[in-house]
């Protein structure tokens, strides 16, 4: 059974070392940067600026069935223009061995089922075109173009999946 929990201490600084190395890998294959130095160098800033806010989240991802963290969900909640809340994923790391067993699926539907639960209409996040595997995982899902939101390069893209409302919610506008 996959479960989402808050990581702990040590889960924490793995997940920080292995993200700024996922980032700058990413940045310099989408062509961002001209070398891993300038890239890793980047990464270590966008880590260390995002991951100070206040509403920054970093879960582990645990298999129960094999008692092992198979990796981490990065996420924030942010506004839209008119006040609602989301869901939005920083980062999404599965460990290398543990990777192409559908945890990543997994572990955004499950973080899906909890948007939800906190009464999100959506949830969204950033893709590198550039990491195929990513893309199909994401397409997998439902996620969608974002049809707005901040500019980006050309490399990257915004994607987002609007939720149905929560159960207790949709009562209320149905009675």
């Amino acid at each position: 059974m996959l479960k989402l929990r808050p990581a702990n201490p040590e889960e924490t600084v793995e997940f920080v070392e292995l993200s700024i190395s996922a980032l700058a890998h990413d940045c310099v294959v989408a062509g961002r940067y001209g070398n891993r130095e300038e890239a890793m160098s980047n990464a270590r800033d966008v880590m260390g600026a995002t991951s100070q806010r206040p509403d920054s989240r970093i879960l582990a991802i645990a298999d129960e069935d094999i008692l092992q963290t198979v990796g981490f969900l990065w996420h924030v909640v942010l506004k839209d223009p008119s006040g609602k809340d989301y869901g939005w994923v920083h980062q999404l790391l599965i460990m290398p061995a543990y990777r192409h067993r559908a945890y990543g699926r997994r572990a955004l539907l499950k973080f899906e089922s909890l948007c939800i639960s906190l009464g999100y209409y959506k949830y969204g996040l950033h893709v590198f075109f550039s990491n195929m595997a990513a893309c199909a995982l994401y397409d997998s899902v439902g996620l969608m173009f974002s049809s707005h939101g901040r500019a980006v390069p050309v490399l990257t893209q915004n994607l987002e999946k609007l939720l149905p409302p929560q159960a207790n919610q949709s009562k209320v506008l149905t009675s």
